[in-house]
């Protein structure tokens, strides 16, 4: 789990050393439309994609990426 705080995200500098994509301009993790990086296995939603926003927002990114979540540990 890798928390986002702040006027924009900051994922900690291992988070590249794995393979995760992140903007290099704006510091966002980069996901796809199931909420996965590039690294298998791994998920993100919320300010660590999106930077800062409303917290309706945040929640409902929370429920999205969870549905996606289950869906692919559903076809494991």
């Amino acid at each position: 789990v890798i928390f986002a705080v702040g006027e924009r995200p900051t994922p900690p500098p291992g988070v590249s050393k794995i393979g995760i994509q992140v903007n290099e301009k704006y510091g966002n993790v980069q996901i796809n439309e199931e909420f996965r990086t590039s690294v298998k296995n791994v998920f993100a939603a919320g300010d660590v994609v999106t930077g800062p926003s409303f917290v309706g927002r945040a929640i409902e990114a929370g429920l999205r990426a969870g549905r996606a979540i289950d869906r692919y540990l559903s076809r494991i």
